[in-house]
Formats: structure tokens, sequence, C-alpha cells
């Protein structure tokens, strides 16, 4: 079923509503209570080299590179996790970027750029592709140092990510196919319709932490819509149109619509 193109008129411009009819999308009848059967659909006989999945946080990106991945591995096709969040910035300097955002001293195009360390996440990119691609007798790794550390919110940790001829390379992160598009061979993207379901599972997920670890739902209430809630609306406006979209909003019955 197209979407229809009816109504745009009524339809804000960043709103995941218009990005679909942007890029005439295909919707499949069929929900999916798993990310298991829709993994069934987006897999390739000839298995691509990079898949990409984007989207805002808490749409589900993780949980469908974790299907994926368990999926091309029990068809015996090995895979390499290589998140774009390896590459963000400490936590001191993103919360001081966040500050200048607030103050208006920097735009949401700054963020994204220096939030992560895109040039650095587009070379291991291009060099885990380029392991791919060669034949060469078992395992070749690549090398990831001042990775950050979620714990520690600084960049201190090192990733040793194998990668194996003909493999897969798995990526995910915010905004990946506005800037790194052309380094993709699939490209996913994940999103909600309804602001309120991404925030509510921001306060979730900190729920879930230690007493000890958790930030005040003030605070994240905040920071969710000083930064995250209009960088979303931000890059649907500048993210191109993608292989695969899948409707996050309900887990338990995803929508699923493919490109024309």
């Amino acid at each position: 079923m197209k979407i229809p193109d009816e109504h745009n008129n009524h339809v804000a411009d960043d709103t995941f509503e218009a990005y679909l009819r942007r890029g005439h999308y295909e919707r499949l009848n069929t929900t999916h209570s798993s990310y298991e059967t829709i993994c069934d659909i987006i897999a390739l006989s000839d298995p691509a080299t990079v898949i990409a999945i984007d989207g805002p946080s808490n749409a589900g990106k993780t949980s469908l590179t974790k299907a994926i991945t368990a999926y091309y591995e029990s068809h015996g096709i090995p895979v390499s996790l290589l998140p774009l969040d390896y590459f963000l910035n400490d936590r001191e300097t993103r919360n001081r970027i966040i500050q200048a955002v607030a103050d208006e001293r920097m735009t949401l195009d700054d963020y994204s750029s220096v939030a992560w360390e895109q040039e650095r996440y587009r070379a291991s990119i291009v060099r885990a592709k380029e392991i791919a691609l060669q034949p060469a007798k078992g395992t070749n790794s690549l090398s990831i140092t001042r990775a950050y550390n979620r714990v520690t919110g600084r960049k201190d940790s090192t990733h040793l990510i194998p990668v194996q001829f003909g493999g897969i390379i798995l990526t995910e992160g915010v905004g990946i196919h506005v800037y790194h598009d052309k380094l993709f061979d699939i490209r996913i993207r994940v999103d909600t319709h309804f602001p309120d379901t991404l925030l509510g599972r921001v306060l979730s997920r900190e729920q879930e932490k230690p007493v000890q670890a958790r930030q005040p739902e003030d605070y994240l209430r905040d920071r969710y819509n000083l930064i995250d809630a209009p960088h979303t609306k931000h890059l649907r406006t500048k993210t191109p149109e993608v292989d695969y979209v899948i409707d996050t909003s309900r887990f338990d019955a995803m929508v699923f619509y493919k490109r024309l």
C-alpha cells in the first residue's frame, strides 16, 4: 500500500509522516511483533557489505542490530559491529555543546558535526569494508582506540572488531544516513510517530539503571526537549530516502515500509 499524498499541506515537514510521504514508501499490510520476521524480509541472498540503521535515540536501533546479527550468524555469515557511538565525544565536551546550543551559540547542524567524531567514524567504516572485500586467511581485526565509554563518560575504551572476508559490517547511529549515506549498501531507518513515546522510553531506560547512576527526571526531560526532540525533527528533514523504514511506535505491532 503506497503512502497517500493527500493532506500534505497539513503535515509539518519535520514529522515522521512527512518523511514517509517524501520517500514514496510502500507499506506492507502485516504488522510485526518482533524483529525476527522483519529480518526475513530485508535479508539478501548475496549479503551486502555494510548495513546501516539510523533513527532517533530509543527508537529501537540497538534491538534491530542484535536481531540482524543473530539472523545472519544463524545462517553462517559473520557480522562485525561498528556503532557510531564508539565515536561519541566525551560527556564533558558534549555537555558544553548542549549548553552552547541552549545559548544559541551553536546550531543543531553544529551539534551533529561535533558531538561525534564523524571523520574517524567514516574512516573506520571504509577500512572495515576494505577488509571484508579482500580474500584473506583467517580473521583480520579493526582496532578502535579512544572509544567512548558510557560508564565513565570518557574516551578511554578500546574495541578490537573482528572482520572476515565476505562478512557483514553492521552499523547504527543517530544521523548516519545524513552524513555518511554513500558508504552503505542497505539503509534502514527506525522511527516513531509520537515524540512522547521516545521520551517515555528515555525515562524507562533510566529507571533500569542502578539508583546511584540515574539522572534526575527533570534533567532528562529538559535535555530531551532542548536537544533530542528538535534534533530528531531536524534530521528527518535532511535524511535521504532509505531502503526500508520501520515504524516502532509500538514494539508489539511494528509497521514495515519498503522503498518503491
